[in-house]
């Protein structure tokens, strides 16, 4: 069996990027299935998402909920002078975003950034 392996990018502070990734992600979890590796990787602009204030605070917990990994970026984090208490319980945080995807792809996992 196929074991899929998808990593979603967000790095604008639009909500309407932010409500149409959250979108792609459940959605993508939903078609391929329980056993499915999916992560979500914020940074730049796009780590707005990951503190609660564009009010998607609860479609970030049902992702973790549903085993979907969801990183922030601490170089992000650091230049843009967010505490780590801002950060959504649960995000884990990781020291360089693209460099996350960047492994993550060469792992062999599907890039996607809607």
């Amino acid at each position: 069996m196929t074991r899929y392996r998808v990593v979603f990018q967000v790095s604008e502070a639009d909500p309407h990027v932010h409500e149409t990734t959250l979108r792609n992600v459940r959605n993508t979890a939903v078609d391929l299935g329980p056993d499915a590796e999916i992560a979500l990787v914020a940074h730049g602009p796009g780590i707005r998402l990951l503190t609660g204030e564009t009010g998607f605070g609860d479609q970030i917990s049902g992702l973790l909920e549903g085993r979907i990994q969801v990183l922030g970026c601490r170089n992000t984090l650091d230049r843009l002078q967010i505490p780590d208490d801002q950060v959504l319980p649960g995000v884990e945080i990781v020291t360089a975003g693209i460099a996350e995807i960047v492994r993550r792809q060469h792992e062999g996992w599907a890039y996607v950034r809607p």
